[in-house]
């Protein structure tokens, strides 16, 4: 119904959002060296083996689309070259449901380091598609920025050379992306636009049998 959704904001009161594209961060993000080991061990799993299971890619999309603030047209297309499952009908949705372009969802701005330390403690993802950080102990493989100069030594790795530092800062790329969002969310054409959305994409409740 909507195909104009593979390239722009489901919700046209986000159409006119400043997302100015940066080259640097894309670059970064495909291929996986952000500085941020769950997100890196992701996208370069996905190179790989064309999969990633549902969680990793609400969160790969969400440092791109939140941390990184890149339109989502920088990296749906390129991620649908990479999925073995790519169905257009799914994706774009679920693309636009993470970028919170629909202004009908919860906007969840994924931390990758939280996401590794409940699901990957022992960082065996990260090791794996991460080599650089094989030696290290978890807890500096899920956060090597906090590694003192006594341990790069020890381990013989040096952040910055080894394995990048971190690209950014995520809990101030956080802040930026939901005041913008949320602010838009509370315009008139966004809230007419959630409107038509909810009308036209979804059930009533009391048509559903």
């Amino acid at each position: 119904m909507e195909p104009r959704i593979e390239f722009e904001a489901f919700n046209k009161g986000y159409l006119d959002l400043d997302q100015p594209k940066d080259d640097e961060f894309i670059i970064a993000w495909k291929s996986g060296k952000t500085g941020y080991p769950l997100v890196d061990a992701s996208i370069r799993a996905v190179v790989e083996t064309g999969y990633l299971n549902f969680r990793m890619r609400s969160m790969t999309v969400s440092f791109l689309v939140h941390h990184f603030f890149q339109h989502f047209s920088v990296g749906s297309s390129w991620l649908a070259s990479q999925f073995l499952d790519f169905e257009p009908g799914i994706h774009y949705g679920q693309f636009q449901m993470q970028a919170g372009f629909t202004a009908t969802n919860t906007i969840r701005i994924y931390n990758p380091t939280k996401n590794a330390l409940d699901h990957d403690p022992e960082a065996v993802f990260i090791k794996q598609w991460v080599p650089e950080l094989k030696n290290l102990p978890p807890a500096l493989a899920i956060e090597p920025w906090n590694m003192t100069s006594t341990e790069m030594e020890f381990y013989n790795f040096q952040l910055g050379k080894d394995y990048p530092d971190r690209i950014l800062d995520i809990t101030e790329t956080r802040k930026q992306a939901l005041k913008i969002l949320y602010g838009v969310r509370k315009n008139k054409l966004t809230q007419e636009e959630k409107k038509r959305i909810l009308d036209t994409h979804t059930l009533k409740r009391n048509l559903i049998t």
